[in-house]
């Protein structure tokens, strides 16, 4: 969208003059920042709490294909009281989206609960049993 929004800006810029084009290339950057960070959020990460009947496949995406790790939970649910996985996993903020589709087309009815990381100790280390 900013791309877009940018060559219309340029163009306009011929029609109205160089100092209006400027007024309106400094707003379109501080609305496409604060936009940003009004929907994603200022933190750096993102916690990921998945539930899906296809755990294996959005694991095998996290784990191979981006290098992530994670942590699997056993659950049930509060509803019908089926037995199932919960992946726990924690992703750069700046993949979020990418991220959010792939599981999308993996499993359309996988429930994802996204929340904000604002404190991360010893992120690197990874628990294995």
């Amino acid at each position: 969208i900013i791309i877009i929004d940018g060559i219309i800006t340029i163009l306009s810029g011929f029609v109205f003059g160089l100092t209006p084009m400027i007024y309106a290339f400094i707003t379109l950057v501080l609305i496409s920042v604060f936009s940003n960070k009004t929907i994603i959020g200022q933190d750096d990460s993102k916690t990921l709490y998945i539930a899906s009947k296809k755990y294996k496949e959005i694991k095998k995406y996290l784990h191979e294909e981006l290098k992530i790790d994670s942590t699997d939970f056993d659950c049930k649910g509060g509803y019908k009281g089926r037995k199932g996985k919960i992946i726990l996993t924690v992703i750069d903020t700046h993949s979020y989206y990418r991220i959010k589709e792939a599981i999308k087309l993996i499993d359309p009815d996988a429930f994802v609960v996204a929340t904000s990381s604002y404190h991360l100790v010893n992120a690197n280390v990874s628990i294995r049993e």
